[in-house]
C-alpha cells in the first residue's frame, strides 16, 4: 500500500539553508495609488523634470514623467517609510528588475539602475530607447553611472536591433538582470520584451570585469519627455549554492517517498 509523506518530510523543503538572496526583497507593484510611488522609492534631484503619480480613472493607477530633463528614482523603502521591503534593499546581488512602460513618441529613453551605491552616487545602467518603429537601441553601462547627477558611465556594450515592428503608446516590458561570476565579474542581459513577458524583441548582454560592484539598490532612470510606467518588480534571483541545496533537498525526499511507497 502507498504511503503518503509525512508532515515532517514536506517541511524539509520549506528550511532549505538560503544564500545571501534570501535577505533580499522581492518586491512589485502596478501604482494602486499614491503611496505605492511615493512610499517605496526615493526620487533624485532634476532640474527639468517630473515623475509623479496619476490616477487612471479605473480605480487604479501609473506614473507619469514628464519635462525634458532626466529623472532617476531608487527603489528604497527604508528611507521613505514605505511596505515594500527593508534595509535588504541595499544589498541585491543577484537580481532581475523590470518595468512595464509606454512612452508617446519615437526616440524616447528609460532605463533600470543596479548595484547602486548606498548615497546613490554609482551604479549599473541599462538603457533602452524606441527609436523608431523599426529599430531599438540597448545599452548598458558601467558603475561610474551616477543616480543622483542623472550622469552615465562607460559604455559596456550597445546594441542597435533593426528590422522591428515597434509603435508608440504600447505597453512593453524592459528586463535588467544583474548576475555575479563569483567577485571577479557581474554579468548582464537587457532585453525588451512584449507586455506579456512571453516574446522576446531585441536585448543584448555585456560583463563587467574590471571594477565589478557586486551589491546595491535598483531603480529606474527616465529621459526626455513624457514616459509612462504602469508597473515595477525587483525578483532576486537564487544563487547556485541555495538552488543547490534545494536540489539536494528533492532529491532526498523522492529516495524516502520511494523507500516508504516499497515498504523499506
Amino acid at each position: 500500500m502507498t504511503q503518503k509523506l509525512t508532515p515532517t518530510l514536506s517541511l524539509a523543503l520549506l528550511f532549505v539553508p538560503m544564500a545571501a538572496s534570501h535577505a533580499q526583497v522581492a518586491f512589485s507593484t502596478d501604482f494602486p495609488n499614491e503611496e505605492s510611488y511615493t512610499g517605496n522609492f526615493v526620487t533624485m534631484p532634476s532640474s527639468s523634470a517630473t515623475l509623479a503619480w496619476q490616477s487612471d480613472g479605473e480605480g487604479g493607477g501609473y506614473l507619469l514623467k514628464t519635462g525634458a530633463g532626466t529623472q532617476s528614482v531608487i527603489f528604497d523603502t527604508s528611507a521613505t517609510g514605505g511596505s515594500g521591503g527593508s534595509r535588504a534593499d541595499n544589498a541585491y546581488t543577484n537580481v532581475a528588475v523590470s518595468s512595464l512602460y509606454q512612452q508617446n513618441i519615437y526616440g524616447l529613453s528609460m532605463s533600470t539602475w543596479a548595484h547602486v551605491s548606498d548615497n546613490y552616487r554609482s551604479g549599473y545602467l541599462g538603457y533602452f530607447s524606441l527609436s523608431s518603429s523599426s529599430s531599438a537601441l540597448l545599452r548598458i553601462y558601467d558603475s561610474n553611472s551616477d543616480p543622483y547627477a542623472n550622469t552615465v558611465g562607460t559604455v559596456l556594450a550597445s546594441e542597435t536591433v533593426t528590422g522591428l515592428s515597434l509603435s508608440t503608446n504600447t505597453d512593453y516590458l524592459v528586463e535588467l538582470i544583474v548576475e555575479n561570476d563569483g567577485a571577479s565579474a557581474v554579468d548582464f542581459t537587457l532585453t525588451l520584451w512584449d507586455f506579456t513577458h512571453t516574446t522576446s524583441i531585441a536585448s543584448v548582454t555585456a560583463t563587467d570585469t574590471t571594477s565589478p560592484v557586486l551589491q546595491g539598490q535598483v531603480g529606474l532612470r527616465l529621459s526626455s519627455q513624457t514616459i509612462q510606467y504602469s508597473e515595477f518588480s525587483v525578483s532576486p534571483i537564487p544563487e547556485p549554492a541555495a538552488t543547490a541545496a534545494i536540489a539536494a533537498t528533492l532529491v532526498v525526499l523522492v529516495y524516502v517517498c520511494r523507500r516508504k511507497a516499497l515498504g523499506c
